[in-house]
C-alpha cells in the first residue's frame, strides 16, 4: 500500500503503544521474536531513530496513549537514561495508565527505580525456570542463582506492580517441578502477577531444530493438558485469578492493561524492528509489520520500513475469536453483532449447537456471551478451527 504509517494513524483515538527494543545478550532455543546481541553504536542509533519516530507520531496525536509497552529483546539493557528519556516523551501527551518494561533477570538492576518518577507502572521478568536443566533446556542465557537474586532485588518493592514469566511443558518437566517455581516466587514476593505460558515449538527457532531432529522430545498434548490443568488449579488455590489462558492475577486491578486491550481488538502502534500495529482509521482496520531488519531500519528514512496491509472482514472475524476466547470474560455476543453486523448464534450455532451436552465442561454460553472454561481452554485450538470453518462463505 502508498500510505504510511502516520497517515493511517488517527490523532484522538484511543491507542496503546508498543517499542521493541532488539537488543539481547543470546538468543534462547525457543524465541522466535527478533533481536540481535548488543553493540553500543546500534543501541545509540536505535535510540535516536526511534525517539525521531516518536516524536512525529507525538505531534500527529491528541490524545495521551493508554498503555506504554517497552517489549524485546531485552530492554533493560538500553542505557536507563534512554529509557528515561523514551517514557518522558511518550507521556509528554499526558499520563499513561500502565506503563510496561520486559526485562530478562540478570539485567534488571536498582536503576529501575530512577523509572518511577518518570511513569513506569509495571516490570515484566522472564524468570521462565527456577530449575537449571530446564533454564538449559531452554537456551537460557541465565542461572537459577541470577533467577534468584533479582527476586530478592525487587521483593520489598511498593511502588510498582511485578510480573514473573514461567513456562511449563518442557520437555523433561514435571508438574511438581512447576509448582516448585509457583510457591517458590509466591512464598517470596506474593507477587500480583503471574503470566504462565506452554512451551510452542516456534518454526525457525533452535528448538524447532532440535526436536526435528529428535535431539529433544516435546510433550505429547495429553501430558500437556494434565501438566496445564494442575498449574492452573494450583495458582488458583494460591489466590491467583486465570482471566487469559496464559495470565493469572491477583484481582481485576492488577490485570495486564495493555494485552487486555490487544485481545479486545484494540488499536495499538508498534514502533521499531519487527514490531506490529493494529490500526483503524476511517473504518479500515490495517495491520502494519516492522520489517526484522536492523541495518534497514537504521538507514532508511523514519516510517520507510513498516509494511501495511489492509485486514478484511474474515481475518478480523478470525481474530476476533482467536483473541476473544482466550480471555475468562469471553465473546461479548452484542458488540460482537454490532462490530461484524452479523448473528453470532445464528453464524456458529452449526459448530456450538452439537456440543450442548458438553457445554458444561467446555463452554459457559449466554444469550449475552460465550466463555470457555478451563476444559474448553485446553481445547480452544479445535474448536476456534471448526468455527472459523462455518465461516467459508464469509471469505
Amino acid at each position: 500500500m502508498n500510505e504510511s504509517l502516520l497517515e493511517i494513524l488517527d490523532s484522538d483515538d484511543s491507542l496503546s503503544l508498543y517499542i521493541h527494543i532488539p537488543f539481547c545478550r543470546s538468543k534462547c532455543s525457543y524465541c522466535q521474536f527478533y533481536s540481535v546481541t548488543r553493540d553500543k553504536e546500534d543501541e545509540k542509533l536505535y535510540f535516536n531513530k526511534l525517539i525521531e519516530e516518536l516524536n512525529l507520531v507525538i505531534n500527529k496525536r491528541k490524545a495521551p496513549f493508554e498503555t506504554l509497552f517497552i517489549g524485546g529483546g531485552d530492554p533493560f539493557l538500553l542505557k536507563t537514561e534512554y529509557l528515561e528519556k523514551i517514557l518522558e516523551l511518550a507521556g509528554s501527551l499526558g499520563k499513561i495508565k500502565e506503563v510496561t518494561i520486559e526485562s530478562n533477570p540478570n539485567s534488571l538492576t536498582s536503576d529501575y527505580n530512577r523509572l518511577i518518577t518518570k511513569g513506569l507502572t509495571r516490570i515484566s521478568i522472564g524468570l521462565q525456570s527456577m530449575n537449571k536443566n530446564h533454564l538449559k533446556t531452554l537456551g537460557r542465557n541465565v542461572t537459577v542463582e541470577e533467577n534468584k537474586k533479582v527476586l530478592d532485588l525487587i521483593k520489598d518493592e511498593r511502588n510498582i506492580d511485578f510480573n514473573l514469566d514461567l513456562i511449563t511443558s518442557i520437555p523433561n518437566q514435571s508438574l511438581n517441578d512447576t509448582l516448585d517455581d509457583i510457591d517458590l516466587i509466591v512464598d517470596k514476593l506474593n507477587v500480583s502477577h503471574i503470566s504462565l505460558y506452554n512451551l510452542t515449538v516456534e518454526e525457525g527457532t533452535l528448538l524447532a531444530k532440535r526436536v526435528n531432529e529428535g535431539v529433544i522430545k516435546i510433550l505429547d498434548d495429553e501430558e500437556q493438558a494434565d501438566l496445564l490443568l494442575g498449574c492452573w488449579n494450583h495458582l488458583e488455590k494460591r489466590g491467583y485469578h486465570q482471566y487469559e489462558v496464559s495470565n493469572f492475577a491477583l484481582n481485576k486491578a492488577k490485570r495486564a492493561l495493555h494485552n487486555e486491550r490487544t485481545w479486545d481488538c484494540k488499536s495499538y502502534l508498534g514502533l521499531g524492528c519487527g514490531a506490529a500495529s493494529t490500526l483503524t482509521f476511517k473504518n479500515i482496520t490495517y495491520r502494519v509489520s516492522g520489517k526484522s531488519d536492523l541495518k534497514q531500519y537504521l538507514g532508511e528514512k523514519p516510517f520507510s520500513v513498516y509494511q501495511i496491509e489492509a485486514l478484511d472482514k474474515f481475518t478480523l472475524i478470525e481474530e476476533s475469536l482467536i483473541l476473544g476466547l482466550r480471555t475468562a470474560d469471553g465473546i461479548d455476543k452484542n458488540r460482537w453483532n454490532s462490530r461484524f453486523d452479523l448473528d453470532f448464534d445464528l453464524l456458529f450455532g452449526s459448530v456450538l449447537n452439537p456440543l450442548v451436552d458438553k457445554s458444561k465442561f467446555l463452554f459457559k454460553e449466554t444469550k449475552e456471551k460465550l466463555i470457555l472454561s478451563k476444559e474448553g481452554l485446553l481445547v480452544s485450538d479445535a474448536l476456534i478451527v471448526k468455527m472459523i470453518s462455518s465461516l467459508g462463505s464469509y471469505k
